[in-house]
């Protein structure tokens, strides 16, 4: 993915470091423009050293650039405008927010803006003080962007600004921009009757044993947000059923219109919610941690002195089997194992019970019992076995967001 990144004047410049080298780390190839205003806040030349393939000033529009090779290379807003799948402009200030919503063309960044094909996506993520981000110019501004359907104007976050006032203003995190752009495909903003639709399940339940206690799992629902970053990339419509406390990484999608969240809590708060949205989409994920009993559980807090020594287990209904005998003959289904111990016997046995299109086996262990050994819950990477076509066809070690590749793969060729 080629990412072209415009850097204008705001103190919170010093960010689009970080940004560009999670991005590079992503696998990104960036170019990066500069205003005058930023070259006021960084140094152009620590992008290169971060491992931007090239760093333009203002004034470099008709320079001879001898890594883009064409007819026109002298002519950088158009070879640029051409050369890059997304264009991101963080920090924008007020002013150039300003400059792009009048059509000017005093600046490279200005230039490209308007040389950009518009089935290509612009995230452009404000950053100023919060008055200037309330004038009513500046919302006009921004609001005038948003009238062209392949750009996104995001946001700013609330927090205490440099300039010492509270309030919006501020650039969002680092990890949410390279999440949003990570996640941005070439058609994000079209929306039609043809395009596949993906639901995915993740992170854990809650099953309350009172008003106070309850039991869960260590799942943090990562593996789900991979996924459904993957698949909006490629263009799928998506809907994400969470747990309540799964990664707040899901969160940093809202702002697709290709992508839903629904937070859920307990086992039946999922049951339902899947229930309803299966009978939309071509394709269920079933990666959440989904626990297999539930208590009665007390409206109060039981007293210490009134605990009894056990209590009562309730087996909960198995959704995924259920769904399973109820799928249309298109539906395509992918469940998830999280096992200690995994072999191929216990794989079978699952998809004997329960035949799945693809069956992931997960090796799991949260080190509770056992401190010296934490696999997959916590782990950025993790063990897997793929069980299809009746049998085992990989096994080893993945990290998630390439699991997320491998999956969406094979839903491409289904």
């Amino acid at each position: 993915m080629n990412i072209l990144i415009a850097v204008t004047g705001s103190i919170s410049a010093y960010k689009s470091y970080d940004i560009i080298r999670n991005l590079i780390n992503n696998g990104a190839t960036v170019r990066v423009l500069c205003s005058n205003g930023a070259l006021e806040f960084i140094r152009p030349q620590t992008f290169r050293y971060l491992g931007a393939k090239k760093v333009y000033l203002p004034t470099n529009d008709f320079l001879k650039d001898d890594e883009i090779n064409s007819s026109s290379e002298e002519i950088q807003h158009i070879e640029l405008s051409r050369w890059a799948d997304q264009l991101l402009i963080a920090p924008a200030s007020a002013n150039m927010i300003s400059q792009l919503s009048q059509g000017c063309t005093s600046n490279l960044i200005s230039s490209v803006f308007l040389a950009w094909d518009n089935k290509k996506p612009i995230h452009i993520f404000p950053a100023m003080n919060s008055k200037m981000y309330h004038h009513p110019f500046t919302q006009e501004n921004i609001k005038k962007l948003e009238t062209l359907d392949n750009i996104l104007v995001h946001k700013p976050a609330k927090g205490l600004l440099a300039c010492g006032d509270f309030g919006d203003g501020k650039l969002p995190s680092v990890e949410l921009i390279t999440d949003v752009i990570l996640s941005s495909s070439l058609n994000f903003f079209e929306t039609n009757n043809t395009t596949k639709n993906i639901l995915i399940s993740t992170g854990a339940t809650i099953a309350p044993i009172d008003s106070v206690r309850y039991l869960t799992n260590s799942s943090s629902g990562i593996t789900g947000f991979y996924i459904a970053q993957e698949a909006l990339s490629q263009g799928y419509n998506v809907c994400v059923i969470a747990g309540k406390n799964a990664s707040s990484r899901l969160d940093h999608l809202l702002c697709f219109k290709r992508y839903r969240l629904v937070r859920a809590t307990t086992n039946n708060d999922f049951e339902i919610a899947i229930k309803n949205e299966m009978k939309n989409f071509h394709y269920y994920i079933s990666a959440a941690a989904i626990g297999d009993i539930e208590f009665t559980p007390s409206n109060t807090k039981i007293k210490k002195s009134e605990m009894p020594e056990s209590i009562v287990l309730k087996r909960t209904p198995d959704i995924l089997k259920e769904l399973l005998a109820k799928r249309s003959p298109t539906q395509k289904i992918i469940g998830f194992a999280a096992e200690s111990g995994l072999n191929e016997k216990l794989l079978r046995e699952k998809w004997t019970r329960k035949p799945v299109d693809l069956l992931i086996g997960t090796e799991v262990n949260n080190g509770l019992t056992n401190k010296s050994i934490v696999e997959g819950f916590s782990n950025d990477n993790a063990k897997y076995s793929f069980f299809e076509n009746n049998n085992v066809t990989f096994t080893g070690m993945l990290k998630k967001k390439n699991l997320a590749k491998s999956i969406m793969s094979r839903i491409n060729k289904w």
